[in-house]
């Protein structure tokens, strides 16, 4: 009797973790072994007609001192995307037996590693410092994975992520068809929260199209894809995908040259990429004392292009252009010390009198 209370108990847990209800007699087996601990492999496949992805997982169970045995922990990962570092790595979780609702589902680690955001109510102890009772404090917020440190994840309370207000408007919003019907728009809003990625149908006018969303915490929005985001694409196939871009580009550029639409590159002729814009400098050898280089030492523009104001030749060495570029070099002097510079009138005035 004892041992048929311990494997229902064993069994709720690991349904309400999202591992389904068809383990009872395999936990049944391993309790009835007597061992000090078990696993129990688990695989399960998830995603729609766009995408599948399959789950594997590794559920622990422990005995306590009091005989009695302990759904403690799981490891999961997604066995068929190789090249996602953070989907295809085992994540740990922990089981919390006080407050169950603090347990990360199957589905949602899913989400997680594909980087979704997820909502989660969260309880925990509070010790009063005063008194030092304890009682339980809950927040609500999205968790989102962070591929950078895949054993973490971001977290943004409802009242920085202003998810409420979002989804007033999602509600209000008249483009998506399914929002009409209360309860599949209570639908929609539960599966979005749990980080799930939606079909949608929106509609402008008479034109309808299909689209998918999900919310993303880390930048506070409501993202809107043309295509399901979380189709995988392996590295082999976007390179293949590269190679079959560029063979179809090179087909398509000789199919121009063989109709004449296209010139036959000149090998004799250097490209036009590969020249060198000859440049002028306005004073190759230095400027006139007195005379102020262009800013930087920048050279003065190829002298076969044209100022679109004034009309001349930029390399010109015209007095206009010479005046634009070349300015002459202030006098600075301090205020109340005398120059030994004459100023041109005085030394007219002073050649007069002698």
């Amino acid at each position: 009797m004892v041992i048929e209370k311990n494997v229902k108990y064993l069994h709720d847990r690991v349904k309400m973790t999202g591992f389904g209800e068809i383990y009872e007699a395999e936990i049944r087996e391993n309790i009835g072994k007597g061992m000090d601990s078990f696993t129990i492999n688990i695989k399960r496949d998830f995603g729609d007609q766009d995408t599948r992805d399959t789950t594997e997982s590794i559920l622990h169970f422990n005995k306590g001192k009091e005989g009695w045995y302990h759904f403690n922990s799981y490891d999961t990962r997604i066995i068929n995307r190789p090249d996602d570092i953070a989907a295809s790595t085992w994540e740990s979780v922990n089981i919390d037996h006080k407050f169950k609702k603090n347990t990360y589902t199957l589905k949602e680690m899913y989400n997680l590693k594909l980087g979704g955001s997820v909502e989660k109510e969260i309880t925990y102890l509070k010790k009063n410092s005063a008194t030092g009772e304890e009682s339980e404090v809950s927040f609500t917020g999205f968790k989102k994975g962070d591929h950078r440190e895949l054993s973490k994840y971001k977290s943004y309370p409802k009242k920085n992520f202003s998810w409420p207000l979002m989804e007033k408007q999602l509600r209000d919003s008249h483009a998506i068809k399914m929002l009409k019907d209360p309860q599949l728009a209570d639908g929609l809003i539960r599966s979005m929260k749990k980080g799930n990625v939606q079909r949608v149908t929106l509609k402008n006018g008479e034109t309808e199209i299909v689209r998918w969303i999900a919310v993303d915490a880390e930048f506070k929005k409501i993202g809107i894809y043309d295509t399901n985001p979380r189709v995988y694409i392996s590295n082999q196939e976007k390179e293949a995908k590269k190679l079959e871009a560029a063979a179809r580009q090179n087909a398509a550029e000789k199919e121009k040259i063989e109709l004449g639409l296209s010139p036959l590159p000149n090998p004799n002729v250097e490209p036009e990429a590969n020249k060198e814009t000859k440049v002028v400098q306005l004073y190759p050898d230095g400027p006139p004392v007195g005379i102020e280089p262009p800013k930087n030492g920048q050279p003065v523009a190829d002298v076969n292009q044209t100022d679109i104001v004034t009309g001349e030749k930029k390399g010109s060495t015209s007095r206009k252009a010479a005046d634009k570029v070349a300015r002459p070099v202030k006098q600075l002097s301090n205020k109340g010390v005398k120059s030994n510079k004459t100023t041109p009138a005085k030394n007219k005035k002073a050649a007069h009198k002698v």
